[in-house]
């Protein structure tokens, strides 16, 4: 028995899954829930890719990297940012009773025996969510998934090509972002937040700088100057469309090393 909040709970073995504890409030409390909280009904996860393979996208981004149809650090980084938002907005979790030793992604029973989490928020209207500790144990192995199918893409894309100064910060920045995902969440909730934050990288850190750079430097470029650049940068490619744009008449010289 546990007191909270004047609340008394008491734990029995459910019938669906039998050894795993789960705290009841009142009878039935999961049914009355479920249409609250979805994800109160935990189960075993796995990847709709599968183990080990790579998504169509990245293996397409890989070659066109191979075969020097992207150049350019930023455009390179670009087309990374977007095949990553195409791999987990395909991303899916079959839900599905597995075992260990079938499933890599399935709960270990000594996992569910470990014994119980609960969090309780009591809003004003008394309304109160329990959440078991296998729906922890589900969130963690939503984050290792997600951690792993990151780093099969990153793997695949280096043995094509290395990756770029801003490709390695958008590594960092993903797996950042994975690390930090609440600890109880469903796999819905994952796919959003990721997305968000891939999209926000590709604003802030992509697409934003480079009409900066090109307005701020667009306008340092004076009436009949010579600018001299070296091999190709879609960047200050983008800065001398925008000048010529302004009407500015300028000479470029390109050194190539080739």
């Amino acid at each position: 028995m546990f007191l909270f909040y004047g609340i008394f709970l008491s734990t029995r073995e459910t019938r669906q899954s039998p050894g795993v504890r789960s705290i009841l409030l009142i009878p039935d409390l999961e049914r009355i829930l479920q249409p609250v909280i979805p994800y109160l009904n935990t189960s075993s996860v796995g990847s709709g890719l599968g183990t080990g393979q790579v998504h169509p996208a990245i293996q397409a981004l890989g070659v066109k990297y191979a075969k020097g149809v992207i150049t350019g650090g930023h455009s390179r980084c670009l087309a990374f940012v977007n095949a990553m938002e195409e791999v987990f907005g395909d991303f899916v979790m079959t839900v599905g009773a597995t075992s260990p030793e079938t499933d890599s992604f399935g709960l270990d029973c000594q996992e569910a025996e470990l014994g119980i989490f609960a969090i309780i928020l009591t809003t004003l209207d008394s309304a109160v969510f329990v959440v078991r500790e296998q729906d922890m144990n589900n969130a963690q192995q939503i984050h290792r998934e997600l951690s792993k199918v990151l780093n099969r893409c990153v793997q695949f894309v280096v043995e094509c090509r290395p990756l770029s100064v801003s490709m390695g910060n958008f590594v960092r920045y993903l797996k950042e972002q994975i690390a930090h995902l609440p600890l109880v969440l469903s796999l819905p909730e994952a796919r959003k937040l990721i997305l968000e934050a891939i999209d926000l990288f590709r604003e802030k850190r992509l697409l934003l700088p480079v009409k900066e750079i090109a307005a701020i430097g667009s306008k340092l470029i004076g009436h009949g100057e010579k600018i001299v650049v070296y091999a190709y940068s879609e960047v200050v490619l983008n800065l001398l469309k925008q000048a010529r744009n302004l009407g500015t008449d300028f000479l470029v010289i390109v050194i190539d090393s080739r």
